[in-house]
């Protein structure tokens, strides 16, 4: 008995020294400002793949068109291409083109070309006159009777982009509708920042796999197909390792064990008697920041193993998810060098409950969305308990109450999180 308690003795000591040098209680944007600095990307962080790949990566590079877009000519509407000089007055119809075709020769003075939207306008031709526009004579001509400006209803060669001209930025987020340009512009081989390995890494002597008969205190390991599929989202690729219990042994070997760029140690946070987590990154790297001013996650550690970050969240789910949003996130942006942070879409509501909180911290907290009121929807806190998952189901999204504030009253504009 009293060899044990000098280990705790010991243990514990350790700690205090650990914690001395460590941040605590920071903001969310301090924390992650001091993360980002400490940062360091080792080995190969760029890859080359094919434009079609690149949704969701980050560039490395910036990226230039290689020609012009359109590289000709065309017209902008169906209609019938002719000399600005020309018109108002009758025209002779010598021809018709589509957008897979070109006229073989420049026009003559007072003829015309129908030609399809997207078609190579003729030589000598400066404007397109649309179809509604003329009047079909029997005779096969047409008149127009109003004048009109050199390049109505053209678009010009380069109009859109211009040969040599920066599409694209690096630290710039690819999206399915940057593809199409892509493919125009001949970008078909394209750099971008290589998928950060997360680790996720289940903790806790009283985990399940799902599916597993459930006998005693056991309990369904709940987080981490949530996180792998949060990490997919945002960029990472994530690598889930087997339930580990509370042995530090077995938590050492995971932390140094080398492969991934991000740890998350689901129920790492240093909240239990039996959670050792904090001691085992004390022992194999550091803990740069011991403590959130945030609610839920306060408990929430970071902290290296080498350049590997590792982060020790909370065990409970819903406050798991949540660090998840508002403190990995930010870190995987800033590894994968994003240069704005990606927008997370809101919905303007109105509070049906007054709130009040220590005015220096973070809150989180998941609300329903009902009837409208004045033109807005109304938002209600939805009551949590530790380990609940219900909440995470039924709430329409996120509110974020930040610091500097310690009150918010009932029928306050607020602005939720949609997509969670």
């Amino acid at each position: 008995m009293t060899k044990d308690l000098s280990l705790h003795h010991d243990h514990d000591h350790a700690q205090a020294q650990s914690r001395a040098q460590a941040h605590s209680r920071l903001s969310i944007d301090e924390a992650i400002a001091l993360i980002t600095r400490q940062l360091k990307l080792e080995g190969e962080t760029e890859d080359v793949v094919p434009y079609t790949h690149t949704v969701g990566r980050v560039l490395t590079r910036d990226i230039h068109c290689r020609r012009n877009v359109p590289h000709f000519d065309r017209a902008a509407v169906n209609g019938y291409a002719v000399r600005a000089e020309d018109i108002p007055g009758k025209l002779n119809v010598v021809g018709e083109i589509d957008a897979r075709e070109a006229f073989g020769h420049p026009l003559r003075r007072h003829d015309t070309v129908h030609v399809a939207t997207g078609a190579r306008t003729p030589a000598g031709t400066d404007l397109v006159v649309d179809q509604s526009e003329v009047e079909m004579i029997h005779d096969g001509r047409i008149a127009v009777d109003q004048e009109a400006a050199p390049g109505k209803n053209i678009t010009r060669a380069g109009q859109d982009v211009q040969a040599g001209q920066r599409v694209f930025t690096a630290g710039q987020r690819v999206h399915a509708t940057d593809l199409a340009m892509m493919a125009t512009i001949g970008a078909l081989e394209v750099p971008v920042r290589r998928r950060p390995v997360v680790r996720i890494v289940p903790t806790g002597g009283e985990l399940i796999l799902a599916g597993t008969p459930i006998t005693g205190n056991q309990t369904v390991e709940a987080s981490a197909a949530t996180l792998s599929a949060l990490a997919t989202r945002d960029g990472a690729r994530p690598v889930c390792h087997p339930i580990v219990g509370d042995d530090e042994a077995r938590l050492l070997a995971v932390m140094q064990s080398p492969g991934a760029d991000v740890i998350v140690v689901i129920g790492g946070a240093n909240v239990g008697v039996s959670d050792r987590a904090p001691t085992a990154l004390r022992r194999s790297g550091r803990i740069v920041i011991d403590g959130l001013d945030l609610e839920p996650g306060g408990h929430t550690a970071i902290g290296f193993v080498g350049t590997t970050i590792v982060i020790l969240a909370p065990g409970v789910p819903s406050a798991t998810f949540i660090v998840w949003d508002f403190v990995v996130l930010p870190i995987l942006q800033q590894w994968q060098g994003l240069r704005r942070p990606d927008a997370r879409p809101t919905v303007r509501a109105r509070l049906t409950t007054r709130y009040e909180k220590p005015a220096s911290r973070t809150d989180v907290v998941r609300v329903t969305l009902a009837a409208m009121s004045q033109g807005l929807p109304l938002a209600s806190v939805i009551p949590e308990r530790s380990g609940s998952l219900s909440p995470i189901i039924r709430a329409h999204g996120l509110l974020q109450f930040p610091p500097g504030r310690a009150a918010w009253d009932a029928g306050d504009e607020v602005d939720i999180i949609t997509a969670t």
